[in-house]
């Protein structure tokens, strides 16, 4: 029973370790927003790459500490299932949120060379890693706007 005990807490601390690590370097990766985002696409290809790399670490991890009890066929599956998860799903209401906007006619399709056009444009710029409105008047006219 002692043995049990010991071993149960041994394989626990192994598991939490290994995750708090896991998690700590996702985190540390995913924190960029010092970087200059001077175009509109580089958002959703740092949490495309973000993401991928958060799946990549987690699947590994998962598959590894899986394998410790199971035989490696479904150590491998479960890490892949749970890396996908997590690098397709980190963000994915946000994918879902403008595809919806899409379909609706609220965004253009190809939005991060429209943004791109407006600032060329002069009716948006960058502060920081946030874009916006450069005149007052266009950002009230939009709000006020009705839905096309």
């Amino acid at each position: 029973m002692r043995s049990g005990i010991l071993a149960g807490a041994g394989y626990g601390g192994a598991v939490g370790l290994a995750y708090g690590l896991v998690f700590a370097l996702i985190m540390c990766l995913s924190m960029n927003s010092h970087v200059p985002r001077t175009d509109p696409g580089s958002p959703l290809r740092g949490d495309l790459v973000g993401g991928l790399v958060a799946g990549a670490l987690f699947g590994t991890t998962t598959g590894l500490v899986y394998r410790l009890v199971a035989d490696p066929g479904a150590a491998l599956a479960t890490g892949l299932a749970s890396g996908l998860a997590l690098g397709l799903g980190g963000r994915a209401w946000t994918r879902y949120t403008i595809f919806r906007l899409h379909v609706r006619g609220r965004l253009p399709w190809r939005l991060a060379s429209f943004l791109r056009r407006c600032q060329q444009a002069g009716l948006l710029r960058t502060a920081g890693p946030a874009w916006q409105f450069r005149h007052r008047e266009l950002q009230e006219h939009l709000a006020v706007a009705p839905p096309p």
